[in-house]
Formats: structure tokens, sequence, C-alpha cells
């Protein structure tokens, strides 16, 4: 079951699936924790499925008790699709900006400085009389 790669799906029921076309099993784990593997199960079974108001309902009238099926055992924890976290506004401007900074070729993280002096040594500098270079690093 490891190499199953879960589906989240809106359901009050249903928490995640996944279609092996090939082998034709639909995969459901249920919002209780229990995984279903059920045979035999057309492509058109699953396409409409997915694409059921309520998969829930769906589910409980025309794929349980319908297919030949049985309960997983969950050995390891199951994997799910990763999904891209929701950006909000703010930070989708952020990233706009970034992406103007790179594309005008300004790396917009700031420069380190290797010959530096902290602030108290500068201010102890004599001052330079007027017209000459100014005391500094």
């Amino acid at each position: 079951m490891s190499s199953i790669l879960w589906q989240p799906i809106q359901s009050d029921v249903i928490d995640a699936v996944y279609h092996d076309a090939d082998a034709c099993f639909l995969y459901i784990r249920l919002k209780s924790g229990k995984s279903y593997r059920y045979a035999d199960v057309p492509c058109s079974i699953n396409d409409a499925f997915m694409h059921a108001q309520s998969p829930g309902r769906f589910y409980n009238e025309r794929i349980k008790g319908q297919f030949d099926s049985e309960q997983l055992v969950e050995i390891e924890k199951p994997v799910t699709v990763p999904t891209e976290p929701p950006t909000s506004d703010l930070e989708q401007v952020r990233l706009e900006k970034l992406d103007q900074l790179a594309a005008l070729g300004v790396d917009p993280w700031g420069h380190r400085f290797e010959n530096h002096q902290p602030i108290g040594q500068v201010r102890q500098l004599e001052a330079a009389p007027n017209g000459s270079e100014q005391p500094g690093p």
C-alpha cells in the first residue's frame, strides 16, 4: 500500500481515492480511516465518481456492494499527493515583486560585505578636516 498515491477528495465520508486503471482497481480511504480496494471498476465508473456532486452518495449507491472488495490493512501511513498550499494576496504580490526583480537582474536578497567595522568603532574614528577624505574602514 505504500506505493498508492492517494488523491484527496471533497466529501464528508471519503478522505481520498486512487484508481489503478491498468488493473481496474479502485482504492477508497474513508474518513473513518478504513481503506478498501474494489476490483473490476471500469474507468467510466471512476470518472463518474470523481465528478459526482456527492462522492459519498455515489460511493454508497454505485460502488459499495456493487464490486468485489476487500478491506486493506494499513501498514504504513498512506502517502497523499501533495498539494500546493494556498497563498494569500499579500504573499502573491510579494512573489510577483521577487520575479520582477529577478527579471531585472537584481538580487533581491542583498549582498554581504566582507570588510566591515562595528558601529562603535566607526564612531570613535576622528573626523577628517574639511575638504579631505572622510575616515572609514
